[in-house]
């Protein structure tokens, strides 16, 4: 397969990964897709096996796109520019972002599937912004007649106090990593995972200082429209904060 030099992932060090767009990547990719679907594991539901498209406890579905990773994470200084992989064209690219896409959402049909993008340097060397254009991509592609609909995830969501008791919430509406839940809010669902946990923040203490998950959650559903979030064990093991879970468990539930 025709490959490039990965550092981002991998601490500096040059890890070969394939180009998104090499055939024999993207027919491998669909073969594990169908597998990992029709893989049979225990339902404790039913105390059957189940394919894992089946498994009542699956939810959510997020492969991201073969050869590259999350569309959202890369961009970043350790990257090279995009446009300089071997046999780069922005057509080739959105093409192969289809080709992971539709893979899943043809293998696991009856779950919800998301995909992270952001406006985080992504560049080629065409004017016009490749973030923009892979995000109008996908909603024309996944409409939820022809294709199922796919939803936007991002993985930053946090919500502080100032000293007045102010909530803050994080990312901004207008931020490279809100921008595209911003604008899907009225398009298709939101999703989020929290930066850190409020109880033990690892990544940046200052955006969840004298709040707590409770604050965010309503960051998301009010700012974003989310239904949608994923929460750090010691937060959803802190006794203090349980009341504040289920008034919110009440609200998002879906019967």
């Amino acid at each position: 397969v025709t490959t490039w030099k990965d550092t981002a992932y991998s601490k500096g060090v040059p890890t070969a990964r394939p180009v998104p767009w090499d055939s024999y990547v993207q027919e491998r990719f669909e073969a594990f897709v169908k597998a990992l679907a029709e893989h049979e594991v225990l339902d404790l539901e039913t105390g059957k096996k189940v394919p894992f498209k089946d498994h009542s406890t699956l939810e959510m579905v997020q492969l991201n796109v073969a050869g590259l990773g999350s569309i959202a994470m890369r961009g970043g200084a350790n990257d090279p520019p995009i446009g300089d992989l071997p046999g780069y064209t922005r057509e080739n690219f959105k093409d192969a972002i289809l080709v992971s896409l539709k893979a899943a959402a043809d293998n696991f049909p009856e779950k919800f599937l998301h995909v992270e993008i952001g406006d985080r340097g992504l560049k080629d060397n065409i004017a016009s912004p490749l973030w923009e254009e892979i995000y109008q991509m996908i909603l024309t592609e996944f409409d939820g007649l022809k294709n199922p609909k796919y939803g936007f995830f991002d993985e930053g969501l946090a919500a502080s106090k100032d000293s007045s008791g102010k909530v803050i919430c994080y990312p901004e509406t207008n931020s490279a990593t809100g921008k595209v839940p911003y604008l899907s809010k009225d398009k298709t669902f939101v999703t989020f995972q929290m930066l850190q946990s409020w109880k033990n923040p690892f990544l940046n203490p200052s955006r969840t200082a004298n709040a707590e998950p409770a604050d965010g959650i309503k960051c998301g559903y009010d700012l974003y429209g989310a239904t949608y979030f994923e929460v750090y064990a010691p937060d959803i093991d802190n006794q203090d904060w349980r009341d504040e879970f289920k008034e919110w468990y009440d609200i998002l539930r879906i019967d």
